[in-house]
């Protein structure tokens, strides 16, 4: 896990619950995208997202990252990174 604390909302925590899944048994996912141009010799931050997800909605979510980073109002990027991270529940910090 990064250095920073994860969060998450308490819609994300209901649908977890209104979909039958235990809280402990839940597998969560960091989904993160940062797309970037080297315009003028340095890397121009173009677009960036972080999304906390169940297994079943990486795709969903890789795919709407990816067409937010090459639709982006500041541009096209050059590179776009996208990372999967598996994250603990005890690890999330919630908030109201």
């Amino acid at each position: 896990m990064t250095s920073f604390a994860k969060l998450v909302s308490r819609r994300k925590i209901y649908e977890i619950r209104e979909k039958g899944d235990s809280l402990d048994n839940v597998k969560l996912y960091a989904v993160k995208m940062r797309a970037s141009s080297h315009a003028l010799g340095q890397d121009q931050h173009i677009s960036g997202a972080e999304k906390i997800v169940q297994a079943q909605e990486i795709e969903k979510t890789l795919t709407a990252l990816l067409h937010r980073a090459q639709n982006h109002p500041n541009g096209q990027p050059d590179k776009i990174n996208l990372k999967i991270e598996n994250i603990n529940f005890e690890d999330i910090l919630h908030i109201p």
